[in-house]
């Protein structure tokens, strides 16, 4: 019986380790796309390469999202997310 409730604790504590982990990377992602927007906001001048940049950004931050509603559907999980996104941006985007 200790044996059945120890395995249970750790596999507990494992995968709240691991689901904190990816709730990290996920934030860190989150913060690079909006560091990505900020940078080019700042170029006012708008070429074809520029244009084609902001589409392929556009389409990877579509895929992100489409993946964090299929991850997190706890809204206490988004808010999370959301916080540590916001650090990790202040932590990581200077401009």
């Amino acid at each position: 019986m200790k044996k059945t409730k120890y395995l249970f604790v750790l596999t507990l504590g494992i995968g709240l380790v691991s689901c904190n982990a990816e709730l990290k990377k996920d934030a860190q992602s989150l913060a690079d796309f909006e560091c990505e927007i900020k940078a080019m906001s700042k170029n006012t001048e708008i070429t074809e390469d520029s244009m084609n940049e902001a589409k392929e950004l556009g389409e990877e931050m579509a895929e992100f999202q489409k993946k964090i509603a299929e991850k997190y559907q706890d809204p206490q999980d988004l808010v999370e997310l959301e916080k540590l996104s916001k650090e990790k941006l202040e932590e990581t985007c200077y401009e």
